[in-house]
């Protein structure tokens, strides 16, 4: 259902799981939420302050209000919000980790984020976060797959009304009597495994897990109109969402 209240929350949660080798800042990779709207996490190494960043509030229709934290030894605490007149498309949120090591930062945040209205007729419409998954699950383990994506040595189970729903590309060759649609078989040739593989991640959970600054996942997005991994590859190359941009942001956190 369409949440229609001034207020609804939702859940991210961010692990980090192994140290970077260098630089004083952990990012994430880039996690679309609505419309033009990209969320970040990450951790000022120096001051051990955790962020929670929003990309674009003002384009969709809804700000952040609020974000608490939950994670080892931090009940539901409220982070700060911390504005900059010069940045007006992004919103941070910061908490100190107080009492934390550099070893402790090694675990799971959650952040309950208050997502509000701007715009009258605005609403958020909730999502299963856990759905995505499940359908990448089915996907690796071959449940009801019903064809194959052939790409270098590698081989994709995959599920024709999924992935036809999410391409056009895919849906049309599916529909036509083209050879692809009578071997159950789809033989990629122009992109690498590995890039594929995020691509089509991607297509089945609407979530990337690398940065979307990727030029090769760009035209892959594009070759098959996936409009929204498009979008958001071309918003990853812009300046306000631009890694060294927010990193410079973060540093003058004190």
């Amino acid at each position: 259902m369409s949440i229609m209240s001034e207020e609804a929350v939702i859940r991210c949660e961010w692990t980090i799981n192994e140290r970077p080798e260098r630089g004083a800042i952990w990012m994430s990779n880039l996690v679309p939420f609505h419309a033009d709207n990209c969320f970040r996490f990450g951790l000022k190494q120096s001051t051990m302050t955790l962020y929670f960043i929003n990309v674009y509030p003002c384009k969709s229709g809804f700000k952040i209000s609020h974000v608490y934290l939950i994670a080892p030894g931090v009940n539901g605490e409220e982070m700060t919000l911390r504005t900059d007149p010069n940045e007006p498309a992004i919103q941070m949120f910061t908490f100190v980790l107080e009492g934390y090591s550099h070893t402790d930062v090694l675990t799971s945040y959650n952040f309950y984020i208050h997502v509000v209205k701007t715009i009258d007729d605005y609403s958020y419409q909730p999502v299963d976060t856990r759905m995505g998954g499940e359908y990448w699950a089915a996907a690796k383990e071959k449940l009801f797959t019903d064809f194959e994506f052939l790409v270098g040595d590698r081989v994709f189970p995959a599920h024709k009304g999924i992935v036809a729903a999410r391409s056009p590309v895919f849906a049309a060759m599916f529909k036509a009597d083209m050879v692809e649609a009578r071997t159950q078989q789809v033989i990629i040739e122009d992109i690498e495994p590995s890039v594929f593989e995020e691509f089509l991640y991607f297509v089945y959970t609407g979530q990337l897990r690398q940065s979307a600054a990727d030029v090769k996942l760009l035209m892959a997005a594009d070759k098959y109109h996936v409009d929204t991994l498009k979008s958001l590859c071309v918003m990853a190359t812009a300046k306000d969402l631009d890694a060294d941009h927010l990193s410079a942001l973060v540093m003058k956190i004190e």
